[in-house]
């Protein structure tokens, strides 16, 4: 059985209720609607309060229908959270999500992982060389003082060359250290036991004596070095394989270093060009 709500009309101590809406008995008897009248499901809600006289007055069928289509007893029905299919979903779709994104983090750590040997041995390479660029930037010259040198010696020959330099240079945080403004500077390869290759290392020493080259501590910082040439000019134009400060009474203005790397099964060339003399006297 179904009511029409829209017709429906009945009697209770506030006044009628007649087509989804309350009424008022005016002076002259007839029905009026409210001024405010509640929408036709919040008035039966009102109806729980008088389940009983209601089904008394509408009959057994017309009140198990009002329940039925969700008029009285409608506060039982109500549902609060989320259901179990919902939920379901969720974790469904949170499950892919972490999948993919799992996925391409693993693929990415795997190709970084199988490319990261060489690429380490190039930044180091790279790194090596500025090092050495801005060391020889720094080197430091007076003519008076025997002291203070510049050395470059060739060191065997062709594509195997492994060159030595010495000189002096400026100390940038000597103040902080409460070292000497002025160090030696020292680099040179130690050829490995099987002799293809060979550690390169930058000697310091604290003291500028007059034995360069000698003493010092000697620090590894960079492996599987094929070569080392360092070339000198003064003009750009003329290029010197070694240069010898006390022979010509200058350092050079321009000096070009060039490594040669053994990465993998491959020998990598890094070059650049460095400018002594900022701090020339």
């Amino acid at each position: 059985m179904r009511i029409d709500f829209e017709n429906i009309a009945f009697a209770h101590p506030r006044g009628w209720f007649f087509g989804g809406g309350w009424c008022t008995k005016n002076s002259s008897g007839r029905a009026e609607p409210e001024r405010h009248p509640l929408n036709r499901k919040r008035a039966f809600c009102q109806l729980e309060t008088v389940s009983l006289a209601c089904y008394h007055k509408l009959g057994k069928s017309m009140h198990r229908a009002l329940f039925q289509q969700g008029i009285l007893g409608h506060r039982k029905q109500s549902r609060l959270g989320f259901s179990l299919v919902e939920l379901s979903i969720v974790i469904l779709v949170l499950s892919i999500l972490f999948t993919v994104m799992f996925g391409v983090f693993f693929g990415a750590a795997k190709i970084t992982s199988m490319s990261s040997p060489s690429t380490q041995a190039r930044q180091q390479a790279l790194l090596t060389l500025e090092m050495m660029r801005s060391s020889i930037n720094q080197t430091f010259y007076n003519r008076d003082i025997e002291r203070l040198v510049f050395f470059g010696k060739e060191v065997g020959g062709g594509e195997t060359r492994k060159d030595r330099l010495t000189f002096a240079c400026v100390n940038s945080g000597a103040d902080a250290l409460g070292v000497p403004a002025v160090r030696e500077v020292s680099f040179y390869v130690k050829e490995d036991p099987g002799g293809e290759t060979g550690t390169l290392y930058r000697r310091e020493d604290q003291m500028v004596d007059k034995k360069p080259g000698e003493g010092g501590s000697h620090y590894p910082v960079l492996k599987n070095v094929v070569s080392l040439k360092f070339r000198y000019t003064l003009t750009g134009r003329e290029w010197k394989e070694s240069w010898n400060s006390k022979e010509v009474r200058r350092i050079p203005r321009l000096v070009q270093i060039q490594i040669r790397v053994k990465i993998g099964d491959r020998t990598q060339k890094f070059e650049t060009l460095a400018y002594p003399g900022l701090y020339m006297n």
